[in-house]
């Protein structure tokens, strides 16, 4: 098992439609088989992320500030829906990246400070910035489903 940590976002997308639910939770883990729950409304995590996640609605304060601490993240998409992966720009233009099709892995170098949107479709689903070098995993998933 490697030291870095893993964050897992639980993306709320069964379908990638503009009008679909918001995204649901997001939990951060130490390892891959130890999930620490992190609430989004709390003031401060319960447990330490690579990441800081931010509400959809803050793009618009949010932009890349430096680049002198790179890192590297694998995207992991484990969603049954495409994600794009969006960088926030030193103006907080959006600059698309890459498309990871469900099941698949995509490797982005970025930098501490450097804000990313993830997106299904046109809708957010999830924006954090980065805030440890290193290299670090980066999990969406799905919901569980409900009966």
């Amino acid at each position: 098992m490697r030291a870095a940590l893993v964050a897992v976002l639980v993306v709320g997308c069964a379908d990638a439609t503009p009008d679909a639910k918001a995204p649901t939770e997001v939990t951060v883990e130490k390892t891959r088989s130890q999930p620490i729950a992190v609430d989004e409304r709390a003031s401060e995590p319960r447990a330490s992320s690579p990441f800081t996640w931010l509400p959809c609605n803050a793009e618009r304060t949010v932009r890349s500030l430096v680049a002198d601490t790179s890192l590297e993240m694998v995207v992991r998409n484990e969603t049954r829906v495409p994600l794009v992966m969006t960088w926030l720009d030193y103006d907080g233009n959006r600059v698309d990246y890459a498309q990871v099709e469900p099941g698949e892995e995509y490797l982005q170098q970025t930098y501490v400070t450097h804000p990313w949107i993830v997106r299904a479709g046109t809708r957010c689903v999830g924006l954090f910035v980065p805030q440890a070098a290193g290299h670090h995993d980066l999990v969406l998933r799905a919901p569980p489903l409900r009966f």
